[in-house]
């Protein structure tokens, strides 16, 4: 199995953040970690209307089609 070597840590400026970095510094301890990305989350997003009427508008349906794309 290969080493653990690159971390990615999400952040989103809840009490959370704390813990996420004081392991991220523990897991660091390791000599085989060489990269840590950290990236901020935003728990909510406004995705604008063009989004939307590219899948059918904004309704459950719409909802569901626009996740479907972005998770493919």
């Amino acid at each position: 199995m290969d080493p653990l070597n690159n971390l990615l840590v999400g952040l989103d400026l809840s009490d959370m953040d704390e813990t996420l970095i004081r392991y991220t510094a523990f897991l660091c301890s390791n000599p085989t970690i060489t990269y840590v990305s950290f990236v901020h989350v935003k728990k909510e997003t406004d995705v604008p209307d063009e989004v939307f009427n590219r899948f059918g508008g904004r309704s459950k349906d719409g909802d569901e089609a626009v996740s479907r794309h972005l998770s493919n």
